[in-house]
């Protein structure tokens, strides 16, 4: 079910745990943070059936980009963290993403590739 139901229902209700560290992330939270993340995404010029990709390990920053992709209009792209560069470089210009989400563990890869996905109009290093 779609976070947003429960954000107006019970907004405080915990939606996310991370048993590492133990941050939660309610479903208000979730809620308000892609539709943030998709105004911004659709005020950056992305079209319904633009490809976005993500390239994470756990993040509760996963959760906000999942959610906003449909919310923008968007296809959300997941990619393995662990592929090689020229795995990536493959994949994303097959799909051609024209956004990366990215762990910051990843970013040297990405700046390594970087005009090699010439689709790619940004990457966004999620904190």
């Amino acid at each position: 079910m779609y976070p947003g139901t429960y954000a107006r229902t019970d907004p405080n209700h915990v939606a996310v745990v991370m048993t590492g560290t133990g941050e939660t992330l309610s479903y208000g939270q979730l809620e308000e943070r892609s539709l943030r993340l998709a105004h911004r995404l659709r005020d950056m010029g992305f079209r319904r059936g633009d490809v976005i990709a993500l390239l994470s390990d756990n993040s509760p920053r996963v959760f906000e980009i999942y959610w906003a992709a449909p919310l923008s209009g968007a296809v959300l792209h997941t990619l393995n963290f662990r592929l090689s560069a020229q795995d990536l470089t493959y994949i994303i210009n097959h799909a051609q993403d024209r956004v990366i989400f990215a762990d910051a563990s990843v970013y040297p890869m990405l700046a390594s590739i970087r005009d090699k996905i010439p689709s790619v109009q940004h990457i966004v290093i999620m904190t």
